[in-house]
């Protein structure tokens, strides 16, 4: 069984992206569920086909998309307060209003390379940059 996972012709923007993985993700695991459950719960107690068809569909959804990883990333991330709470309204926001961003296809990247430089050697605590990170006039 492969998993219907969007490729990146299939879709404009990266939101469009993960709405079509998060759609997969919830057909492969609805699909694994229900075709698994009746097939185990045959004869057995109906409570244990439930809970093997919900364990199967949630294998099957785990290999086959990757919004869940994403979500849980993202929620850990800003929790943390390493992310914005709302990440792809921040993304696009630098993409269509500050024009920090561009948009190749369906990856932001930066546009400008001394930014990312920057972002990626953030200051310490201390006031002292990172070893190796220049300042820029």
């Amino acid at each position: 069984m492969s998993a219907n996972v969007p490729t990146t012709s299939a879709v404009d923007s990266p939101r469009d992206l993960l709405a079509a993985d998060r759609r997969a993700l919830i057909g492969l695991w609805s699909t694994g569920a229900l075709t698994a459950g009746p097939v185990f719960g045959y004869g057995t107690r109906p409570w244990l086909g439930a809970l093997c068809g919900l364990a199967f569909g949630t294998l099957l959804a785990a290999g086959g998309a990757l919004w869940w990883r994403y979500s849980v990333a993202r929620l850990l991330l800003a929790a943390r307060g390493r992310l914005p709470w709302r990440l792809m309204h921040f993304l696009n926001d630098a993409h269509v209003h500050r024009g920090v961003l561009r948009r190749v296809g369906t990856v932001y990247q930066f546009r400008h390379l001394t930014l990312q430089r920057y972002l990626a050697h953030p200051e310490h605590p201390s006031g002292e940059r990172a070893a190796g990170a220049q300042r820029s006039p």
